[in-house]
């Protein structure tokens, strides 16, 4: 039997599909409900979390299918529309403060955002999630800022980091700016909880723009940073949030516009705009405000999302099932702007800076993706030897 598996021709697509669906249907029959778990069981997973699970993966595969040019894609925008809505009638609600869900302040079964997580415990295991911020290993980019709106509600850039056609009058272009704080004014207040401002209070003193210590692109990450992991020294515990009510949400409006093209402003206010209540970001996302600003709704439905969930680990994976990858993937990252008063300690010839003044972290001449090829992963060389060629490299690999 184990020969016969390891032998097997690859599984189609649809049918993997098929058996992750039937594998949580089958479990959120027999788990209790959020509402259902004991104090004592906190962190088990419950019926919320397999539908989210489920809805996750129906908006990856018919978002992909749609983009892609593979059939049969509305069949799973409807299960994930089904399965986004059934989490949303068990009683979850967005944590108050959107920073605290990312620190110990988010812990705990009060909190019913969290549909799954990981915990931590000293001595058992620990991560080091507040060092790596310190350290530069979990760097924002200006590319990601680009993608927060003003507090006009319009933007600057749209998701492939091109100029909007629809500026905001707030935006100052880069050859402007003058501060390293000049892009992070007037914008949609997850901002401040994103990077630290220059000046403002980060790990052990007050954050002065550098590349040192792997800060490649000389913004300081904020978000996840917990003051007592930090000085933990390594042995944080501040749980991870792996699936939240937050991105629930964000798959309910994705699917739905996908499905038809449209939705409704009811179903915008139960989702994007609840997210833009609690970060405290005043504009409204409507039909009538797109249509009034020439924007467009998949652009800013997308934009909600890289924004709330920055920094989550979605990023990649929903410029593939996008297809914007090839456009967005080639182009150069950027970092902060250079103000030499306010980049104590760092030359302007110690960086590499464009004609605006502003880093460069990764020039797009070392930045490829290659359409043809890079939307599939390539198959272990060992998994082909293993199945005597039954299963087949993917195409561009070869």
């Amino acid at each position: 039997m184990i020969i016969l598996i390891l032998s097997m021709p690859r599984t189609a697509r649809e049918t993997v599909a098929k058996a992750i669906y039937d594998d949580l249907d089958f479990a959120s029959t027999w788990l209790p409900t959020r509402a259902a778990l004991p104090a004592a069981q906190y962190g088990r997973i419950t019926k919320s979390t397999a539908w989210a699970l489920k809805a996750r993966v129906g908006l990856e595969e018919g978002t992909r299918s749609k983009f892609h040019g593979v059939a049969g894609w509305q069949d799973h925008l409807n299960i994930a529309v089904a399965a986004a809505t059934a989490v949303m009638g068990q009683g979850h609600t967005l944590f108050a403060n959107y920073l605290g869900e990312f620190t110990h302040l988010g812990d705990g079964m009060s909190n019913t955002e969290n549909l799954l997580i990981k915990q931590y415990l000293l001595t058992v295991l620990t991560h080091n999630t507040s060092r790596d911020l310190e350290n530069g290993r979990i760097a924002p980019t200006r590319n990601l800022i680009r993608q927060f709106l003003y507090t006009d509600g319009l933007p600057a850039w749209n998701s492939d980091q091109t100029p909007s056609a629809t500026r905001s009058t707030l935006f100052v272009p880069e050859a402007s700016e003058t501060s390293y704080n000049t892009i992070l004014d007037n914008r949609d207040p997850r901002i401040s909880t994103l990077v630290y401002r220059a000046g403002e209070q980060s790990y052990q003193r007050a954050w002065v723009p550098q590349t040192s210590l792997g800060s490649r692109t000389a913004y300081a990450g904020k978000k996840g940073f917990d003051a007592a992991d930090w000085a933990s020294n390594g042995n944080a515990t501040v749980q991870r949030n792996i699936i939240r009510y937050a991105e629930v949400l964000l798959i309910y409006a994705e699917a739905k516009f996908e499905l038809t093209e449209s939705i409704s402003d009811a179903d915008l206010n139960l989702t994007i705009n609840a997210l833009r209540t609690r970060a405290g970001f005043a504009p409204r996302l409507s039909n009538a405000f797109v249509t009034a600003n020439g924007l467009s709704m998949r652009e800013e439905i997308r934009r909600e999302r890289t924004v709330e969930l920055s920094l989550e680990y979605f990023r990649f994976g929903d410029l593939i099932r996008w297809k914007t990858a090839e456009t967005v993937m080639p182009k150069p990252i950027l970092g902060g702007k250079y103000i030499a008063s306010e980049w104590v300690g760092t030359n302007a010839s110690a960086l590499n800076l464009n004609a605006d003044g502003v880093l460069v972290v990764e020039d797009a001449t070392k930045r490829k993706f290659n359409a043809a090829r890079d939307y599939l992963y390539p198959v272990p060389l060992n998994e082909i030897a293993l199945s005597n060629n039954n299963v087949k490299q993917n195409p561009g690999w070869q």
